[in-house]
């Protein structure tokens, strides 16, 4: 920061930011030898919901304006000459904090390289630190997700400014459809609510529980509500939904499922070559469009023209 920005805006320090490229940060917790290596890899699993919003995220925005990430340095033993032709000492830098940012950063650097796209590359805003323990002790304590309906209202506020895909993004949420399903559960029962906050309820849950309508919801969180402690199993909400879903469908019956025009035709082929009432026949030629396939029959004709007519 120069100087007299410094004291334009009132600052008492000054610091520096560096902008390193993903692929030169080392994240030691990659070592499979790291006591922290199976926590770290999970938290950067493909399949890890968090990650692949965080992916998503990066996707659409790039790196997150104002963010940064601690790093620390040690020394390879190396030297090499800068631009200006100085000998200078080659040093790594190492990630202290921000590893999950740093690893969809190094993800989507790959993706943008291959597709070429304009964006490539994303570079690290990186601060050193001397003291990497503090700095990663510091960022996990201050470390809060805000819960999932609270992110929704503010999609909500930002979608008009945004777009629908930024304002997902920015917003932690892994897809717009996912946003959207947050935005459909704010008109919930609060207590289906309170559960997703709570990080009790996946939202992909509380969205098909919400599905079955409000009384039938409310049945199925009270079902999977433990009556001790008012926490909601989710396992067993995920079954009460099922069998909700199960009854819903034995009540309404199931759904017939139409012929095609070329499968009636079809079996008028075969019906036409059988030893068999002609009237079938003639009535499989009505549904196909011969108007007057029923003339040669008349109770069959008045059974269906005449009534069709009537109404």
């Amino acid at each position: 920061m120069a100087s007299d920005t410094g004291k334009q805006i009132g600052s008492v320090i000054r610091g520096d930011t560096f902008g390193v490229p993903p692929e030169g940060i080392v994240i030691r917790q990659e070592d499979p030898s790291h006591p922290l290596h199976k926590s770290h890899m999970a938290r950067v699993d493909p399949k890890n919901p968090e990650f692949v919003a965080l992916l998503e995220g990066m996707r659409t925005l790039g790196w997150p304006t104002g963010s940064f990430v601690f790093i620390f340095t040690e020394d390879t033993g190396e030297t090499f000459k800068d631009e200006n032709g100085k000998t200078q000492k080659r040093k790594l830098s190492i990630a202290a904090t921000g590893k999950r940012r740093i690893t969809a950063a190094r993800i989507v650097n790959e993706e943008w390289r291959k597709a070429k796209d304009p964006r490539y590359p994303i570079v690290v805003p990186c601060v050193i630190t001397k003291d990497p323990i503090m700095a990663e002790n510091i960022e996990n304590s201050y470390r809060a997700a805000d819960p999932p309906l609270v992110r929704a209202r503010r999609f909500l506020t930002s979608v008009d400014v945004l777009g629908a895909q930024a304002a997902a993004a920015s917003n932690g949420f892994s897809s717009v459809k996912e946003a959207e399903a947050a935005v459909e559960l704010l008109k919930e029962d609060p207590d289906l609510q309170g559960a997703v906050n709570r990080l009790e309820v996946p939202l992909g849950l509380a969205a098909a529980a919400s599905k079955l309508g409000r009384e039938k919801a409310k049945e199925a969180l009270a079902e999977a509500t433990d009556p001790k402690t008012g926490r909601i199993d989710g396992k067993k909400l995920k079954s009460a939904v099922k069998t909700a879903k199960k009854t819903a469908a034995a009540t309404n019956g199931k759904r017939i499922k139409i012929m095609s025009g070329k499968e009636v035709v079809e079996i008028r082929k075969t019906l036409a070559k059988a030893e068999i009432d002609q009237k079938f026949v003639a009535l499989l030629d009505y549904l196909l469009g011969k108007k007057n396939a029923l003339d040669g029959y008349p109770a069959l004709h008045k059974a269906i023209v005449g009534d069709l007519e009537q109404a």
